[in-house]
C-alpha cells in the first residue's frame, strides 16, 4: 500500500513538475525577504478608532494622524519600489542605528510607543481633573551606543545601580551625574526573565559622564475612567 502512494506521488510530480516548479519559484519570490525596507505613503486615520474608554463625551470634528508604511524588501515589492517614485528603498543598515539588529529597533519602538501613550495619558487626566495614580514604574534600556562601554542590551528591565533602587529615567540620570568618567557601575537587571548584573564604564560625552544607553520609562496608571490604546505600531 505505501509502495503504491509513493509511486502515485512520484508520478504526478514527474508529470506537473513544470507547474510544480512554477508554484514553488513564486512562492520563494513573494517570501524571501531581502535585506531592504520599502517606505510607503500610508494614509489618515482618525485616533477615536484607535482608543477606547469608558466613558463617551461629545466631540467636534475629529483628531487625525498621519502615518507612513514600511513594508518589507520582497522582490515584487522592490521591484515596484523601482518604478513608483513615492515609494522609497532603504538598505538595512539604513534603517537600524551603529551595530543594533532589527530586532533591537522593533523592540525599541514598542517601548517608545508604550512610554508616548502613558506620558499622553497622564497629561490627559492631569488636564481633566480625573482621579488617577500611578502603582508601577518600569525603565528599559531601548538603546545602546555603540561608544558604550557596557554589557547592558535593548531590552533589559533595570532594576537598581549601585543597589540604588530605579524607578524613572530620572533616578538614573542624578546618579550617574554625581560620578566622574572611567567609574565603573553596576546594575541589575531581568534579562529574559532572570535577573542578571552588567557593568557600565562611564564615557566622556561632552565633558559629562555617561553610561551610553537611552532608557524609557513605563507606568501602571489606574484610574475610574478606564483608557485603552489600540495601536500595534
Amino acid at each position: 500500500m505505501t509502495s503504491k502512494v509513493y509511486e502515485n506521488i512520484k508520478n504526478y510530480i514527474k508529470e506537473n513538475y513544470k507547474g510544480l516548479l512554477f508554484v514553488v519559484i513564486c512562492f520563494l519570490l513573494v517570501t524571501v525577504r531581502l535585506p531592504y525596507y520599502i517606505e510607503a505613503p500610508g494614509g489618515i486615520l482618525d485616533t477615536k478608532d484607535k482608543i477606547d474608554y469608558t466613558n463617551s463625551f461629545k466631540m467636534k470634528g475629529s483628531l487625525n494622524m498621519a502615518y507612513v508604511s514600511q513594508v518589507d524588501g520582497t522582490i515584487p515589492m522592490l521591484l515596484y519600489a523601482f518604478i513608483n517614485p513615492n515609494w522609497d528603498i532603504s538598505k538595512e543598515e539604513e534603517i537600524t542605528v551603529g551595530s543594533e539588529s532589527i530586532k533591537d529597533e522593533e523592540y525599541r519602538n514598542k517601548l517608545l510607543l508604550e512610554e508616548a501613550n502613558d506620558t499622553a495619558l497622564l497629561v490627559a487626566f492631569k488636564y481633566s481633573d480625573i482621579k488617577h495614580s500611578v502603582q508601577n514604574r518600569e525603565t528599559f534600556v531601548t538603546y545602546v551606543d555603540d561608544l558604550a562601554k557596557t554589557n547592558l542590551k535593548v531590552g533589559d528591565k533595570i532594576i537598581s545601580v549601585e543597589n540604588h533602587k530605579i524607578n524613572r529615567k530620572q533616578d538614573l540620570y542624578d546618579f550617574v551625574e554625581n560620578k566622574k568618567i572611567g567609574d565603573k557601575i553596576t546594575f541589575k537587571v531581568i534579562r529574559d526573565g532572570k535577573e542578571k548584573e552588567c557593568v557600565a564604564t562611564l564615557i566622556d560625552v561632552s565633558s559629562k559622564p555617561k553610561d551610553g544607553i537611552v532608557i524609557t520609562e513605563n507606568v501602571d496608571i489606574k484610574s475610574y475612567y478606564n483608557v485603552d490604546f489600540k495601536f500595534k505600531n
